[in-house]
């Protein structure tokens, strides 16, 4: 049997006070990577659990550190190029918009989930996103 390789992805989101509004990250790629959006994403080290990988990546993608109710959402197998791969989802609440991008990316925006949705490449990340949004529904209920 072959390695699976595991992987994160954080669907990070921010509720202003002020206007009672959610938005969520979403990051873009630069050309020569593909030039698409997605949120944060990453490969765990070995031994890493999948909490703290998340929590690296979003410091090494965005610069923050203040994560609140990192919660995971779901996760999934699925197979590229011949590998295996295991991602698990996470949200997370931000208080502070302000980001500092790494090389990986070139832009971001903090969006409605709509609008989110709509920018969003990849369609795990989109599902991710779907299960990050409605975890989320449920909890201001």
């Amino acid at each position: 049997m072959s390695k699976v390789h595991e992987k994160i992805q954080v669907h990070l989101y921010h509720d202003d006070a002020v206007t009672g509004t959610r938005s969520f990250l979403v990051l873009r790629r630069p050309p020569n990577r593909g030039g698409f959006w997605q949120p944060v994403t990453g490969n765990l080290t070995p031994g890493e659990s999948a909490e703290s990988g998340a929590m690296r990546e979003i410091w090494e993608e965005t610069g923050l550190e203040a994560v609140h109710n990192l919660e995971p959402v779901g996760e999934f197998t699925f197979e590229n190029r011949g590998k295996q791969f295991h991602e698990k989802i996470f949200v997370g609440a931000v208080d502070s918009r302000k980001i500092k991008l790494c090389p990986e990316h070139d832009e971001f925006r903090w969006s409605p989930y709509v609008n989110a949705r709509e920018m969003i490449h990849f369609e795990s990340n989109r599902n991710g996103l779907d299960q990050a949004a409605s975890l989320l529904a449920r909890k201001d209920m």
